[in-house]
């Protein structure tokens, strides 16, 4: 339900990405002279489009238990308009510069839009709430790709890090590459409740206990997994990935760290219920090598540098345009 909501929340993005931005409307027309936010180049980006963003921000942080506070809803507003008008600028330079969008690339986007929803009908459902069409759809994926393909051209491509700098990061930054003691664990959960009474939770229990045994005859661990598992790891064939100590409850995490590698526990309680525990892999307290970490150092360097250019490319874009912010006027 939430992955379904999050969909939703993608569909708010959409409508604003595609109505009134880069569609040459200009700021001296009658029907837009209000409830402007910004004008860039003459492309008008409106208010309305503002606070839709805003509107599936908050949506967003709802679902991970945070809300902006209100005496930050107005920077929050000048943030997200700054990121409108670097897509317009970003936009208007991949015209300039004709650069074409492959309808196939259009298509894949489609396809990844609609696979976060649980069914044809629910993704029609979903444009229709939004009134949305397919080709509103369309018209966003072809500006987004525009905007990409533009940035692979022109930093992207371009940014390169040397062995030397993923070396010297690594030297340089010690207290980043600590290892703690961690585990990497797999589960397999039966919830009980507080409201189950004795006979339920020895139910659960007994459940548990059966799956072990088939367990003891040789069947597959993630194969059990994902057939009872009533955790969301369950989809991953119960794989909890690795954690320090701390990350667990108690009794969960003494049974994990007591564990070798490849072995099973007994049942374990705990407050979410039973659980039957298999320890795939161990790393002890340390400092990690050069070689376990250069890969991740060197797609950090290279994120950082990507996005350092791409600041200082829109910068430039911005010093040969003229753009006009209304944002604040209206929000005083």
């Amino acid at each position: 339900m939430k992955s379904v909501f999050r969909a939703f929340i993608l569909f708010a993005l959409l409508v604003f990405s595609v109505t009134g931005i880069g569609e040459g409307v200009k700021a001296e027309d009658e029907k837009v002279s209000k409830g402007i936010a910004a004008v860039v180049n003459g492309a008008v980006i409106k208010q309305e489009e503002v606070d839709r963003r805003l509107d599936a921000l908050e949506r967003n942080l709802f679902l991970e238990g945070k809300v902006i506070p209100p005496e930050q809803v107005l920077e929050a507003k000048r943030r997200i308009l700054e990121r409108l008008i670097d897509e317009e600028l970003l936009y208007q330079e991949s015209e300039r510069k004709k650069i074409e969008v492959e309808q196939s690339a259009v298509d894949e986007e489609m396809g990844k839009l609609k696979n976060q929803f649980a069914s044809d009908e629910e993704f029609e459902k979903g444009m229709t709430d939004m009134n949305l069409s397919e080709d509103d759809l369309k018209s966003y994926f072809k500006r987004s790709l525009s905007i990409r393909k533009l940035l692979d051209e022109e930093i992207v491509s371009k940014v390169k890090i040397s062995e030397d700098e993923v070396r010297l990061f690594y030297d340089t930054h010690p207290d980043l590459f600590q290892q703690k003691d961690e585990v990497r664990a797999s589960h397999i959960l039966i919830k009980i409740a507080p409201t189950m009474d004795a006979s339920e939770k020895k139910e659960a229990r007994e459940k548990l206990e059966g799956i072990r045994k088939r367990l003891e005859q040789g069947e597959d661990f993630a194969a059990l997994a994902k057939e009872f598992s009533e955790c969301p790891s369950a989809a991953r064939g119960g794989d909890l990935g690795y954690f320090g100590k701390g990350k667990m409850v108690k009794a969960f995490e003494e049974a994990a760290f007591a564990l070798k590698v490849g072995e099973l526990s007994g049942i374990v309680e705990t407050d979410f219920g039973f659980h039957l525990i298999k320890v795939t892999d161990k790393k002890s307290e340390g400092m990690k090598t050069y070689e376990e970490t250069k890969g991740d150092i060197r797609q950090y360097l290279f994120g950082t540098a990507v996005r350092r250019e791409r600041s200082l490319y829109v910068d430039g874009l911005k010093g040969k345009a003229k753009v006009e912010r209304f944002l604040e006027e209206e929000a005083s």
